[in-house]
């Protein structure tokens, strides 16, 4: 186990690769498996500086899938994996739904600026006053 700010972290490991609980989440979550992971630390087809500090995100293609995973060494020069998603998600998942929702949202966005563009001033205050009240 690991200790870091009075938060006690349980670890999974495979050969050289750990997972922290929140990875093993996010996989039961999004359908990923450990094997999959796996092979995206170790033969990534695109390895990036990930957005935090010392963290390094790998991505590989699974069929038409796109595993991501970031991840960071630890002093052991062990990979730890932090987090994984696959893109486009599995249909029925939490991160499906919520991309649908998303696309829902960008389209509804894209007819309200629509609108915005045609409209008179006084059109446009009242959209916005319908946009802002939620109606």
């Amino acid at each position: 186990m690991l200790e870091s700010d009075n938060v006690i972290i349980r670890l999974m490991k495979i050969t050289d690769v750990v997972f922290t609980n929140h990875a093993i989440d996010r996989m039961k979550q999004r359908g990923v498996t450990g094997d999959w992971v796996w092979q995206t630390v170790k033969q990534p087809d695109e390895k990036l500086a990930g957005k935090e500090k010392f963290t390094t995100e790998f991505v590989k293609k699974f069929g038409n899938f796109n595993v991501t995973t970031i991840g960071r060494k630890n002093d052991l020069g062990e990979w730890v994996v932090l987090s994984v998603w696959m893109d486009p998600p599995i249909e029925g998942t939490k991160d499906y739904h919520k991309n649908e929702l998303y696309k829902k949202n960008k389209e509804k966005d894209k007819n309200y600026f629509k609108k915005m563009n045609k409209s008179s001033f006084w059109g446009k205050l009242w959209l916005t006053f319908r946009k802002q009240s939620g109606l």
